[in-house]
C-alpha cells in the first residue's frame, strides 16, 4: 500500500513539477516538525502543517494563475516576501503549539479549583444540616484535628 502511494506521489510530482517544487520547498518547516517531534501523535506537525500550508498557498495561487512553469516557480521562490510568508506562517504554527497548551491548562485548573470550592461549600452546608456523620470518615477526622 505504501509503495503504491509513493509511486502515485512520484508520478504526481513529475506531472506537477512547478507546484511540487514550490510545495516541497515551502513546507520544509512541516517536514522538520515531523522529524523532530517525538510524540507518537505528532502534535507539532499537526499544528505547524496547516498554518505552513496557508503560508505557501498565496505563492501556489500566484503560480497557478500565471505561467505555471518551473522558471516561474523558481522566480517565486527567489522573492524574500514569499519566504517570509511561508516560513512566517510556520513560525506562527510553532507559537500556537507552545502557547495554547499552557493557556488551556490554566483555564482547566481554574475551572476545577472553582468546582472544588463549590463542592466544599455544598459539603459544609450538608454537614451543618445533617451532622458530621454524612461527611464520611475523612472529613470527620479533619474536624477532630
Amino acid at each position: 500500500m505504501i509503495v503504491l502511494l509513493l509511486m502515485f506521489l512520484a508520478l504526481a510530482a513529475g506531472l506537477f513539477l512547478p507546484t511540487s517544487v514550490l510545495l516541497v520547498t515551502g513546507m520544509i518547516p512541516t517536514f522538520v516538525a515531523l522529524l523532530i517531534d517525538q510524540d507518537p501523535d505528532k502534535y507539532a506537525a499537526i499544528t505547524v502543517a496547516p498554518v505552513n500550508f496557508c503560508g505557501v498557498l498565496p505563492s501556489a495561487i500566484a503560480l497557478w494563475s500565471g505561467e505555471n512553469t518551473l522558471p516561474q516557480a523558481l522566480r517565486l521562490l527567489s522573492e524574500p516576501v514569499n519566504w517570509l510568508t511561508m516560513y512566517g506562517a510556520a513560525a506562527l504554527g510553532w507559537m500556537l503549539l507552545f502557547a495554547i497548551p499552557p493557556v488551556i491548562a490554566t483555564f482547566v485548573v481554574r475551572r476545577h479549583e472553582g468546582e472544588i470550592a463549590r463542592l466544599s461549600e455544598h459539603q459544609e452546608k450538608l454537614v451543618e444540616e445533617w451532622g458530621a456523620e454524612v461527611a464520611g470518615p475523612s472529613l470527620q477526622a479533619e474536624r477532630v484535628e
